[in-house]
């Protein structure tokens, strides 16, 4: 790989992407939390 001076890499924006992702498992495992309190009461 042949970096050009004053270009910035491509890969650091894929941490937010990431995140994005994360975010998303945790609010589907919060909705399945929710459920699972909803049918054991």
């Amino acid at each position: 790989m042949s970096f050009k001076p004053g270009v910035k890499a491509k890969p650091l924006k894929q941490p937010k992407a990431q995140q994005k992702v994360y975010d998303d498992i945790t609010t589907d495992l919060e909705n399945l939390q929710k459920k699972k309190r909803e049918v054991l009461c």
